[in-house]
């Protein structure tokens, strides 16, 4: 059985700083995969181009997978062939819906490798390396009960006992610093998510209305549409959360 190993890559600190760690050890890679969901952080897209010229000495590069539609797409393009919301684009993503991870990431993922495998006429193991951290075992052991013969998952960073501020500062040893945009935030996820953590918010609302934006434009678009569930979290709309999270005495000072 012929194995392949793929690096997830999505574009931020953890992630990141396990690729470095694997080509230090001149670990086997046979690809190097992004999952392009189309509403990360411009900083995530810039750092992915710097990867990717930074790897030329390597000889090697990234292989960004596209979906079928992007996020935004899917909120206002797509129509559902199925179920009570038949001809209505998806929602927010919530925990009773998270289609995003699977629309976005997981089936894309899922045809790279079903199209490798056809191409090799071969069974194959793929060894998946996932950027979680020491501060993340609990959610490295789920996934590695759900391996199988096909599908194995490695953690460096695990391996190394990294943590997550290690991480970070190694990528910084590296020269890699997305602008700093950790500074502000925990996680370098999707602007749109609204599973992101009140400072990520926050900074969002504040210092970055063009993306801000882009959000209420989502939330009134399932608005028009008469969608009953048009928050952008369950219980709070743009509005309200700007109510909330909005620094009144203090201009958008951060400019990108």
């Amino acid at each position: 059985m012929k194995k392949i190993y793929i690096v997830n890559l999505s574009g931020g600190k953890d992630s990141t700083a396990m690729l470095f760690k694997l080509l230090e050890m001149n670990s086997t890679i046979d690809y190097i995969v992004f999952c392009d969901t189309g509403v990360e952080f411009p900083e995530v897209y810039e750092h992915i181009n710097k990867v990717n010229l930074y790897l030329r000495k390597w000889n090697k590069s990234i292989t960004i997978l596209k979906p079928k539609y992007n996020f935004i797409e899917y909120m206002t393009k797509y129509k559902r062939k199925k179920s009570k919301y038949r001809e209505l684009p998806y929602f927010f993503p919530s925990y009773n819906c998270r289609w995003c991870t699977g629309e976005l990431k997981l089936y894309p993922l899922l045809k790279f490798k079903k199209d490798i495998k056809n191409r090799l006429k071969d069974e194959v193991v793929f060894i998946n390396y996932v950027g979680f951290t020491i501060d993340e075992y609990k959610r490295a052991n789920r996934l590695k009960m759900k391996e199988t013969d096909h599908q194995k998952y490695r953690f460096p960073l695990i391996e190394a006992k990294m943590n997550e501020k290690q991480a970070l500062f190694y990528c910084y040893s590296k020269k890699f610093n997305w602008s700093y945009l950790y500074n502000y935030i925990d996680r370098a996820s999707c602007y749109t998510c609204p599973f992101s953590k009140k400072k990520k918010l926050k900074y969002i609302i504040n210092y970055r209305p063009k993306l801000w934006q882009k959000i209420k434009f989502l939330e009134n678009n399932l608005k028009s549409l008469g969608i009953k569930s048009w928050k952008f979290l369950p219980d709070q709309s743009t509005e309200e959360l700007e109510k909330k999270l909005k620094n009144k005495n203090e201009g958008s000072i951060i400019t990108f």
